[in-house]
């Protein structure tokens, strides 16, 4: 099913699919020159997180939209306030309908952990360390180990430790 994308009407159409497709239309140019403008569907471009968008251009003016909220916006509603979009199950590059809510920050959240999609622990591009060597790090602080000793074991900073050790840090191990 495809309806007008608020906003954009007589420009673009979105599917309940998440498929944005531009209108047929004569567009102006420049002053005194026109084109005609065929109908087609728009290619999604993916971002650094891998969610799709696609850009709109109206009035010599481009915005981009991201396929999830547009999807979200035209079949359901403007976002409540203090909620996002959400993908049920977890594939960021799923758009249908019946995939999406708005749900608060926190919820999203709790469904990354549920879905494993959540970037954490060695996952993280940054992490200096692996599980292995979180366990290892609270075995050695539970056998008498100072965390400066620890830290300067495993070549990372006390304050690491004494995150790591405290549960604001690798919590998840």
């Amino acid at each position: 099913m495809w309806k007008s994308v608020k906003g954009y009407d007589g420009y673009y159409s979105i599917s309940d699919s998440g498929e944005v497709k531009s209108h047929e239309r004569i567009e102006t140019v420049t002053a005194g020159w026109s084109r005609k403008k065929s109908e087609k569907i728009l290619k999604q471009f993916i971002d650094h997180n891998g969610y799709a968008y696609v850009d709109l251009c109206r009035d010599y003016t481009r915005r981009r939209f991201y396929i999830h909220q547009l999807v979200l916006k035209t079949f359901i509603s403007d976002a409540p306030d203090g909620f996002v979009a959400c993908h049920n199950d977890g594939n960021c590059r799923n758009n249908n309908i019946d995939n999406l809510r708005w749900d608060t920050q926190k919820n999203n959240l709790a469904d990354t952990i549920k879905h494993g999609t959540r970037i954490q622990g060695e996952k993280h591009k940054l992490s200096k360390l692996n599980e292995i060597q979180v366990r290892l790090i609270k075995e050695n602080a539970n056998h008498g180990d100072t965390q400066q000793k620890i830290a300067d074991d495993f070549g990372v900073s006390r304050r690491l430790i004494g995150m790591i050790l405290s549960g604001k840090r690798w919590k998840h191990v």
